[in-house]
C-alpha cells in the first residue's frame, strides 16, 4: 500500500514538473492566434490595489513569446519610475520554444537611466530596461514586478490586445478598490465587467481570451476602435502636495487655473517694452501679431519636468529673464504679454497627436500640450506658443477641429479648435 501511495506521489510531482517544463510550450499554441502575429501574449495579469487619493499598489506578470525576429521589440522590460513610485520585485525568465527554462535573469541585468528626452533640460522620470537577446525562435520571456505610487493623478488602464500583429491567449485586469472610494470606469462597447463587495473593498475585474492579431492598415479606424479597453480615473487625487478633483473638465480646469495663480506677472522692463512694442498698433489683431512676433523671435522651446512643474508652468517674470520655457511656460508667458496690452487669453490644455478629448469623461491622460487662446465672439485666435515660424493663428493640422480644455478663473471649458477647410489651404510666393 505505500509503495503505491509513493509511485502515486512521485508519479503527480513528475507530471507537475513536466507541466511547469511545457506550460509555455509554442506547439500548444492555436493556429489562429499565430497567424499574422510576431508575438503571442501567453498570460497577463495586472492587479491593482487603489488604497487612497495618494496611494496604491500594482502588481503585474505577463508572459510572451516571440515568433519571429519582428516581435522582439515585444520581449523588451521596459518600466517608468520616479520619485513618486518605488520599483521592486522585478523578475524576468527566458524559456525555449519548448518552454524549457534557458536563464532566469538578476536585478543588475537591468539597466537603469534617466528618461530624460532630448529637448529636456532635467526631468525626473527614470526607466528600467532589460532588452533579452535570443539566437532562435520562437522563445518566451516571462516577467513581473511590483510598484508602489505614492502621489497619483492617474490609474492604470487595460487593453485586451497590446499592438497590431500580436495576439492575446489569456490577459486580466483587477482593480481594488475601498467601497467609500470613487472612481469614474470608462470602457469599450459590450466589454464585460465583473464587480464584486469583499468586505470593504469593491473589485473590478475584466478578462479577454483567444483573440487573433489584427494586421496594421493605412487609414483605417485605428486598434482602440477594434478591441476591448478600459479606463480608469480618479476623482480626487493627492500629487506631490497638490490636491484636486478630477471629477469633471471644468473642476480639472480649477486646479490648473489656481496652479498658476499669480504666474503671470511681468517685470517692470518687461511691461515697459510691450507698451512700447504696440503703440503704434491700431486694432487688438495688430497687437497680438506684434507680441506674438516678438515671443516667437525671443524665445525658445526646453523641456523642465520635474513633480508638479509637469503640469505648472513657470512663471512668466522667470521666463522674462531666461527666455526659453516648455509649452504651458512660454503659453503662459504669452498669456502675461498679452495682459499687459489689455487682451484677456486663457491656457488651453490640447492633447497634441492624441485623440480628442472625451466631453464626458475627465481625466489627465488625455492631453499633453498646452497652447494659448484669445477669445473673441467674432475672431477667436489660437497660439501655437511653442513653433518660432508658424503663422499667428495657426495650431498645426494634427490639433485642428477638435475638443479642447480651455483653462478660465471660473474652471474648465470645453471648446473646439478651428477646422482647417480646403479653401484656406494654399502657399503664396512672391519673385522679383
Amino acid at each position: 500500500m505505500l509503495k503505491r501511495v509513493y509511485l502515486a506521489a512521485t508519479l503527480l510531482l513528475t507530471a507537475g514538473a513536466a507541466w511547469s517544463q511545457n506550460i509555455y510550450d509554442t506547439t500548444k499554441i492555436p493556429d489562429a492566434l499565430k497567424q499574422d502575429a510576431v508575438a503571442v501574449v501567453r498570460n497577463e495579469e495586472k492587479f491593482y490595489d487603489y488604497r487612497g487619493v495618494g496611494s496604491g499598489t500594482m502588481r503585474y506578470k505577463v508572459v510572451i513569446t516571440v515568433l519571429n525576429k519582428a516581435g522582439d521589440t515585444y520581449a523588451e522590460f521596459a518600466e517608468v519610475y520616479d520619485k513618486f513610485s518605488t520599483l521592486y520585485n522585478i523578475k524576468a525568465t527566458l524559456y525555449d520554444a519548448f518552454g524549457k527554462k534557458i536563464k532566469d535573469f538578476k536585478s543588475s541585468d537591468f539597466r537603469d537611466q534617466s528618461l530624460a528626452s532630448d529637448y529636456t533640460i532635467f526631468q525626473d522620470d527614470r526607466i528600467k530596461l532589460l532588452n533579452v537577446v535570443s539566437l532562435s525562435y520562437p522563445y518566451t520571456l516571462e516577467y513581473s514586478y511590483s510598484k508602489d505610487f505614492n502621489g497619483i493623478l492617474t490609474l492604470p488602464s487595460w487593453r485586451s490586445i497590446m499592438g497590431y500583429h500580436i495576439s492575446t491567449e489569456k490577459s486580466s485586469y483587477a482593480f481594488q478598490k475601498p467601497s467609500n472610494l470613487n472612481v469614474r470606469l470608462l470602457t469599450s462597447k459590450d466589454l464585460k465587467t465583473d464587480s464584486a463587495l469583499v468586505k470593504d473593498k469593491m473589485v473590478y475585474t475584466w478578462t479577454a481570451s483567444n483573440l487573433p492579431a489584427y494586421t496594421r492598415e493605412p487609414l483605417s479606424v485605428g486598434l482602440d476602435k477594434l478591441i476591448s479597453w478600459v479606463k480608469i480615473a480618479p476623482n480626487q487625487f493627492e500629487f506631490d502636495s497638490s490636491k484636486g478633483d478630477l471629477s469633471s473638465w471644468n473642476s480639472m480646469g480649477a486646479w490648473i487655473s489656481k496652479l498658476n495663480e499669480q504666474g503671470d506677472l511681468l517685470p517692470a522692463a518687461k511691461k515697459t517694452m510691450v507698451q512700447s512694442l504696440i503703440k503704434d498698433a491700431k486694432t487688438e489683431k495688430e497687437k497680438i501679431q506684434i507680441l506674438y512676433n516678438h515671443l516667437q523671435q525671443n524665445t525658445r522651446y526646453v523641456s523642465v519636468q520635474l513633480g508638479i512643474g509637469g503640469f505648472k508652468p513657470i512663471i512668466a517674470e522667470k521666463v522674462a529673464q531666461v527666455n526659453y520655457g516648455d509649452c504651458k511656460a512660454l503659453s503662459n508667458y504669452m498669456k502675461a504679454l498679452l495682459k499687459e496690452a489689455g487682451i484677456q487669453s486663457n491656457l488651453v490644455v490640447i492633447g497634441n497627436g492624441m485623440p480628442e478629448l472625451n466631453r464626458i469623461y475627465s481625466s489627465i491622460g488625455q492631453a499633453n500640450h498646452m497652447i494659448l487662446v484669445v477669445p473673441n465672439a467674432k475672431d477667436t485666435t489660437f497660439l501655437e506658443c511653442t513653433s518660432q515660424n508658424y503663422p499667428m493663428g495657426y495650431i498645426g493640422y494634427d490639433n485642428s477641429d477638435r475638443n479642447v480644455l480651455m483653462v478660465t478663473e471660473n474652471g474648465g471649458q470645453i471648446i473646439r479648435t478651428p477646422k482647417y477647410r480646403s479653401l484656406e489651404n494654399y502657399q503664396k510666393s512672391k519673385t522679383e
